[in-house]
C-alpha cells in the first residue's frame, strides 16, 4: 500500500507543477484598433485625422484631433505635453469615444518627412458597447504628411 501511495503522491506532484509552471494567459483586449488613414497637420495649431479603423469590438470611420498644451506642434528633435481625442463609429450607430489628456507628442524627422508623434493613456469617455465602460490604456497616432497611423488597446 505505500508503494501505492508513493505513486499516488508523485502524480500530484506532477501534475501540481505542472499547473504552477504553466504561464497564466493574459487576458484578451477588450479594445483594439489599429488603421491607416488622412491627416492634415497645420504649422500652428492642431492637428486633425481621419481613419477607417479595424478592430473589437466595432471597426468603422474615425476622427481626431492632436492638441499640443501650448497650441503649436513642437519643433524637430522636441517633444511637448498634448492631448488627443479618437471617434470611432461603424455607421450602425455602434461608437466609442476615446480621450488621451496626457500625453506627449514628439516631432522626429524621417527621410520622409517630419513625423508627429503622439503617445498617451486614454479613457472611454463615451461608448454604445457596455463592455467598454471604464476601459483605458494606451493610444499611439503617427502622423506623417497628410498620412495617419493609429492604434488604440485598452481592457
Amino acid at each position: 500500500m505505500s508503494r501505492r501511495l508513493l505513486v499516488l503522491a508523485a502524480v500530484a506532484a506532477t501534475i501540481l507543477s505542472a499547473l504552477l509552471a504553466a504561464p497564466a494567459q493574459a487576458r484578451p483586449a477588450k479594445l483594439q484598433l489599429t488603421g491607416l488613414g488622412d491627416a492634415v497637420v497645420p504649422a500652428d495649431g492642431a492637428a486633425t485625422f481621419t481613419a477607417y479603423l479595424n478592430g473589437t469590438p466595432l471597426s468603422g470611420r474615425a476622427e481626431g484631433r492632436l492638441e499640443p498644451a501650448d497650441g503649436t506642434l513642437p519643433i524637430v528633435g522636441t517633444c511637448e505635453e498634448a492631448t488627443a481625442r479618437l471617434y470611432v463609429h461603424d455607421g450602425a450607430g455602434r461608437f466609442v469615444d476615446l480621450v488621451a489628456e496626457a500625453g506627449q507628442v514628439c516631432s522626429i524627422w524621417l527621410p520622409l518627412g517630419t513625423m508627429q508623434a503622439f503617445d498617451g493613456h486614454f479613457a472611454v469617455v463615451s461608448t454604445s458597447e457596455r463592455k467598454l465602460r471604464r476601459v483605458d490604456g494606451p493610444l499611439q497616432v503617427r502622423l506623417l504628411g497628410e498620412q495617419s497611423d493609429i492604434y488604440a488597446t485598452g481592457g
